[in-house]
């Protein structure tokens, strides 16, 4: 039997089809919903296994993904189950970019392939993180939080730079060396990063530094000041991840580690990928649509091995 069970809802029934796809193969139980009133009523009721994650349409019939968390967070205990939210490019939520609040944990913006939504799913329910929790490795805040101090800074009028960056080269690190220092390595950048912030002048205030999840961050800082803050992040990053790597490995510039199928792979030595965005009140309807931008940046920066 399954130790937990997953919530699903979308209006979609392929898409419902392939979350319960990949929730099965993550052995978990599905609990498959077709719109936002079963999912609600779902929720409240699921016991045995317990509910460890939602993942949940943004547009959803009866009820849209964001009025059930809203419902969800004045229970006890369901207020700290995470969400996966699920958004369509071509549905409109409604209401203000200055007043909307989606509040989930983390994103996935359509379309998708099963491997994608099914990585999202182990993620979030292997290395679990309470809703609106801080991240168990470096202490960190995430989306709910940078949420609300973004859209707190926009809909005064202001605007301001978004640094995202995460480690490429990671999980061969970390499959090559363990966990503990693949945790060592990810509290090293939290450090790094909070230094530059330092050394730059920037106050380090909530919603500043955000630990999104694995090895993703975000830094939030004053319009004109993200290609100094990436600069210097990049820099201070190839100096501090040396320690991390043997002298040899150093010399080659890689280290050899097992694939999937169990055939030695070379993969280069850690480095960041960054991108810069400019965040505005007029320049996106919902948090969801800048999420979407940023790993849009983000996977253009990997492919392109430059910098956005």
């Amino acid at each position: 039997m399954a130790q937990y069970s997953v919530l699903a809802a979308s209006s979609d029934s392929k898409i419902l089809d392939m979350a319960k796809a990949a929730i099965l193969e993550e052995d978990l139980f599905p609990i498959a919903c077709g719109d936002g009133e079963e999912a609600l009523e779902s929720a409240r009721s699921a016991q045995n296994p317990p509910l460890r994650l939602l993942v949940m349409e943004a547009c959803l019939h009866k009820a849209d993904g964001f009025e059930v968390l809203r419902a969800l967070s004045d229970h006890k205990d369901l207020k700290k189950i995470p969400c996966l939210m699920l958004l369509d490019p071509k549905q409109k939520i409604s209401g203000s970019p200055a007043s909307l609040r989606l509040g989930a944990d983390d994103y996935l913006q359509k379309p998708f392939e099963k491997s994608e939504l099914r990585a999202k799913i182990h993620s979030m329910t292997k290395h679990f993180r309470p809703h609106a929790s801080p991240h168990p490795i470096t202490g960190l805040p995430g989306h709910p939080e940078l949420e609300n101090s973004l859209f707190s800074l926009l809909s005064k009028g202001e605007t301001c730079d978004l640094v995202c960056f995460d480690i490429n080269y990671f999980r061969p690190f970390n499959d090559h060396y363990g966990y503990d220092k693949g945790d060592e390595a990810i509290r090293m950048v939290a450090h790094l990063t909070q230094g530059v912030l330092k050394s730059s002048g920037i106050p380090d205030t909530p919603g500043t530094l955000s630990h999104i999840d694995g090895d993703d961050f975000i830094v939030r800082v004053p319009s004109g000041k993200g290609d100094k803050v990436r600069k210097a992040l990049k820099e201070k990053f190839q100096s501090e991840v040396q320690k991390f790597y043997s002298k040899e490995e150093i010399r080659k510039g890689f280290i050899f580690q097992k694939d999937r199928e169990n055939k030695d792979q070379i993969f280069p030595l850690m480095r960041l990928s960054t991108a810069v965005l400019n965040a505005a009140r007029e320049k996106f309807s919902h948090y969801g649509e800048l999420v979407a931008e940023i790993n849009e940046a983000l996977h253009q920066s990997k492919v392109g091995s430059q910098d956005i």
